[in-house]
């Protein structure tokens, strides 16, 4: 065989393997997509199905849970005749002195200093009793704190715990790449603060917050002005004023801390208003004044880099009509 053919057979023979290995890296990419589309598409069901499971919780009619609870048997078998318990022993007596009152407590006697003129007395506030809605979801998870519904995009429970936690886990403990919504892990729940804050992940396939920027759109805003959130206390109805896209990076201009819970001054609360207002695609013409309650829904954005987009909404004030504000919503307009 001459060198030239010898040439000819080692090119070949190096085409083949190159050709090899670039079939092999294509089956391997093939095969990981494949493989990631399977894990998307069931971390996707997961969450849709958490999702239902929940929603059939919170929607049951109280008759249909009342009926749950109750026992189908219509006849009852006789109560057993309870067995005789021991009179509990008389607690001491606490005994007034001039320097204070007595108490006995474990065999030991305390005094306890007597309330003056000089005494500073605070309430706690009292909790007020939990709406039946949530009883059967905190059965299943002790962090839900509230109920959130925009228009026909979300439609989903709140939980609330450090603001890791839920990025990265489902409702039902175990991981999760769309996480669940949960409220800012400082926000109060009772009485809310001047500023709720709700998270959620800006998913590709629309669920929890991915389909929130369509708020970005003012004929959208027209179309679905209210912004429905209940918590387990308090069940309330807001009108979105403010959207804007955001960074989370102080150094970059487009940096805006939504993160301000409570204003204890006017002054500071009319700025941020301002800054909302300003940052906004749209102006909204309704009025916002100190003492409302806010409620910020925060999701990532694809606009840039550590990106958010966040939708900022004003409760209607008992009394106020609802009809006003919507009409005043008709007239949003858009920044030129």
């Amino acid at each position: 065989m001459s060198r030239k053919d010898e040439r000819k057979k080692k090119d070949a023979g190096k085409r083949q393997r190159i050709l090899t290995y670039v079939c092999a890296a294509l089956i391997a990419l093939v095969v990981l997509l494949s493989a990631y589309i399977a894990f998307s598409l069931r971390e996707s069901q997961r969450a849709q199905e958490q999702g239902e499971a929940y929603r059939e919780l919170y929607y049951a009619s109280p008759q249909a849970q009342t009926e749950t609870l109750a026992s189908p048997e219509t006849s009852a078998s006789p109560s057993p005749t309870p067995l005789p318990t021991a009179t509990p022993a008389p607690s001491p007596t606490p005994t007034e002195t001039p320097s204070g009152i007595m108490v006995e407590i474990d065999g030991r006697t305390i005094v306890l200093g007597t309330p003056d003129a000089g005494t500073i007395r605070v309430a706690l506030p009292t909790l007020p009793p939990v709406d039946a809605s949530f009883e059967p979801l905190l059965a299943e998870n002790a962090d839900i704190v509230g109920w959130l519904k925009v228009s026909d995009i979300i439609d989903l429970p709140v939980a609330q715990r450090d603001n890791e936690y839920y990025l990265s886990h489902g409702l039902d403990g175990e991981e999760l790449s769309s996480g669940a919504l949960f409220m800012d892990e400082a926000n109060k729940l009772f009485p809310l603060d001047g500023n709720t804050l709700v998270y959620g992940h800006n998913m590709h396939d629309g669920s929890m917050f991915g389909r929130l920027s369509r708020y970005a759109n003012a004929r959208y805003l027209r179309e679905n002005p209210i912004v429905e959130f209940a918590t387990l206390y308090e069940t309330g109805e807001y009108v979105p004023f403010a959207a804007f896209h955001a960074s989370m990076e102080a150094e970059d201009e487009e940096y805006f801390e939504i993160r301000q819970l409570a204003f204890a001054m006017e002054d500071s609360f009319d700025l941020f208003i301002e800054q909302l207002r300003a940052r906004s695609v749209y102006y909204v013409p309704i009025d916002v004044r100190y003492g409302d309650a806010l409620l910020s829904l925060v999701t990532c954005s694809y606009e840039q880099d550590n990106g958010r987009f966040i939708l900022v909404c004003r409760k209607i004030r008992e009394g106020e009509s609802r009809e006003d504000v919507l009409e005043r919503v008709k007239e949003t307009r858009i920044h030129r």
